[in-house]
């Protein structure tokens, strides 16, 4: 999986991405929510609407996924992140696994996040739970029975940031080389034995 960081984003008919907005449970929308460098101005005052009937609130492991209509139009998921002084480092994990089970249930191969109040460390964080998730068993597969793996997130942030990247190209690293001990794991003792297993170190 591509990693990058912006601060502003553009929809693309070509890629179609989705929209992933991690959302606080505490945080007012006006702040929350401040997408204008996103290109998609009418995102904050719908987010705005659905908090005010509720449909959405921003409970650690919420969703709600919906389209916006615009010229380009729009696939957004909101995803709840609990309070923000009370979020763990392994919550932001789960929430993280959570968004690319939800996206691979979609087939969607490529994500923006945004919510420009995200801390570094919660980013990281968040990045790390999709990345880890971002793996499936299929040497064994067909084509046509694999399901799609993301491919492509950017990243938007309130500012140029230039340690947020590396940070980020590291973590995708990580989940590469856990990816590929569990291949190992996963292989069966015909394909798997101490000489075969030595080629790998």
């Amino acid at each position: 999986m591509k990693i990058s960081c912006t601060t502003a984003f553009t929809p693309n008919k070509k890629t179609s991405e989705t929209l992933v907005i991690p959302c606080y449970l505490d945080k007012k929308p006006a702040k929350n929510y401040q997408l204008a460098k996103t290109g998609i101005a009418t995102i904050d005052k719908y987010i705005g609407t659905l908090l005010s009937h509720k449909e959405f609130t921003g409970k650690s492991q919420e969703m709600l996924y919906c389209f916006v209509d615009g010229t380009i139009p729009q696939s957004i998921l909101l995803i709840g992140l609990g309070e923000a002084k009370s979020v763990t480092a392994e919550d932001l994990r789960e929430t993280g696994a959570l968004i690319t089970k939800k996206l691979r249930q979609l087939k969607k191969t490529a994500l923006v996040i945004t919510n420009l109040l995200l801390s570094d460390e919660h980013t990281v964080n968040l990045v790390e739970g999709v990345s880890l998730a971002n793996y499936q068993t299929d040497m064994f597969k067909t084509s046509k029975s694999r399901p799609a793996l993301l491919a492509s997130m950017i990243v938007v942030t309130a500012s140029k940031n230039k340690t947020l990247l590396p940070q980020l190209n590291r973590i995708l690293t990580l989940s590469k080389h856990i990816h590929q001990v569990r291949d190992l794991i996963n292989m069966p003792a015909d394909n798997i034995y101490p000489e075969s297993l030595a080629q790998h170190a």
